[in-house]
């Protein structure tokens, strides 16, 4: 028998990665960093920073719902799908 796979998930992720992980680009991640208190990167050695995967997640959770309409083409709508 092999040994199993262990699956290590980073503990914090560079600037990109995080922009990527929120989906949005890196100018507006840039952004929100100035703006957002949990998006503030952490030094990880001398001169890297990083952003602890921790507080991206609680910022995505304390996030409010949006109540922009769905992209077109989603199915949701007058003549799409209905939602309970």
């Amino acid at each position: 028998m092999s040994d199993p796979i262990i699956k290590i998930e980073p503990l914090c992720v560079a600037q990109d990665k995080a922009a990527q992980m929120l989906d949005v680009s890196a100018s507006t991640f840039q952004a929100l960093t100035r703006s957002e208190p949990l998006l503030r990167p952490i030094l990880v050695g001398a001169r890297n920073a990083r952003y602890p995967l921790a507080n991206l997640r609680e910022y995505v959770a304390t996030r409010p719902a949006s109540d922009l309409a769905p992209p077109v083409g989603s199915g949701f709508g007058r003549k799409g799908r209905v939602t309970a």
